[in-house]
């Protein structure tokens, strides 16, 4: 929808703006969808540091605390809005694959996860992804251009190999009024 309008059962329909939201849509229903959307949207990193996992970050991320691993914070913009940034994310990596894959972080718009399995042979097998409504955090909201504390949206993706280890977890926020994730279900 464009948020022009909204239809409130017994109420009636309501003018809600007179132009329509700019949102970034995407479309993800297989782990080659989502590397679509690494290709679409381009990753800008802003720090690459270490990090030790405390009991919060284990929390949200399922990594183990007191893991050793890389944080690399970036923004994504999509291209055809390249002054709006689409997402701030925070990339988790054992520091073995993060030094794998160093050199492709600004070069290439694939996902990390894909630059681990071009690097190294360790291959998504699955992703598990949660997502979930935040407040933004002050970090992001500088990045995304609103309010700390507005409506975002918080992907956490999980990155599995054949073995069932977990190699990478992503935790991205959007804000909430530019951002679209759709979902098509169809029965089997």
């Amino acid at each position: 929808m464009a948020g022009l309008i909204s239809r409130h059962p017994g109420t009636g329909t309501r003018v809600e703006r007179s132009t329509p939201v700019a949102a970034f849509t995407t479309h993800l229903g297989s782990v080659e969808d989502l590397t679509q959307y690494g290709e679409a949207a381009v990753r800008s990193v802003l720090s690459v540091e270490p990090v030790t996992v405390d009991a919060e970050l284990s929390a949200v991320t399922g990594l183990a605390e007191g893991a050793r691993q890389v944080c690399i914070t970036s923004t994504r913009r999509d291209p055809g809005t390249p002054d709006e940034v689409v997402s701030w994310a925070r990339v988790y990596l054992e520091p073995g694959d993060a030094k794998a894959v160093a050199g492709d972080l600004e070069e290439s718009g694939r996902l990390i996860a894909d630059s681990i399995e071009a690097r190294t042979g360790r291959a998504v097998e699955r992703v598990v992804q949660q997502v979930r409504a935040v407040g933004v955090p002050a970090e992001a909201a500088a990045h995304l251009g609103v309010e700390p504390g507005s409506p975002g949206l918080e992907f956490v993706r999980r990155y599995y190999d054949a073995s069932g280890a977990l190699f990478e977890v992503t935790v991205s926020t959007h804000a909430g009024d530019r951002f679209v994730y759709e979902t098509v279900l169809q029965r089997r």
